[in-house]
């Protein structure tokens, strides 16, 4: 499952000029409900890239090899959130 929102963040980020490259990064200006923030997919994404060490993410999903490989590192996350 990892692997695959990885996967899918690299084709997300690369399509910029596409509607889903345009949508991800917009936020809502609506009333915060009370509670805890739900979490959301580039909040879960962007943890699962923390615990590998990589920072620059979308720098690096530009680059489909580099990015490959990324997503292959990931799947020996077992168990990790």
């Amino acid at each position: 499952m990892k692997s695959k929102r990885i996967s899918w963040a690299g084709h997300v980020w690369r399509g910029r000029e596409q509607t889903i490259g345009q949508v991800t990064p917009w936020k809502p200006k609506s009333k915060i409900p009370l509670g805890r923030p739900r979490q959301r997919w580039l909040d879960r994404v962007n943890k699962n890239l923390e615990m590998l060490g990589i920072l620059n993410c979308e720098e690096i999903g530009m680059n489909r090899d580099r990015w490959r490989d990324v997503v292959v590192a990931t799947k020996d996350l077992n168990g990790l959130y």
